[in-house]
């Protein structure tokens, strides 16, 4: 539960992060044209995007099959889910039958 707490909040930081750095790019370059080849913002900005590009397809194939891998991993225990809970009524009904 924690390690899925923190990986949410570290998702959620770089969101921020990436958010301000776009906006502050866009502040910086507000208001002057200038070739994207020379801006070492817009380079560095392109060079991350193509990195995603490049890693996006094997982190969406090892996303999906980690839950392919955890969908056969409930199907196997389908039937140790489908038991009721040993409530105290159903143990008094179970010894008095």
């Amino acid at each position: 539960m924690v390690n899925k707490r923190l990986a949410a909040l570290v998702v959620a930081a770089l969101i921020c992060l990436m958010l301000v750095g776009a906006a502050g790019h866009a502040v910086h370059h507000l208001g002057h044209g200038h070739a994207c080849a020379e801006c070492p913002a817009c380079t560095e900005i392109s060079h991350w995007g193509s990195l995603l590009r490049r890693v996006a397809p094997a982190w969406l194939l090892m996303m999906g099959a980690m839950v392919a891998l955890r969908g056969v991993a409930v199907m196997g225990d389908a039937g140790r889910l489908m038991l009721p809970a040993p409530t105290p009524v159903a143990l008094k009904v179970k010894m008095t039958d």
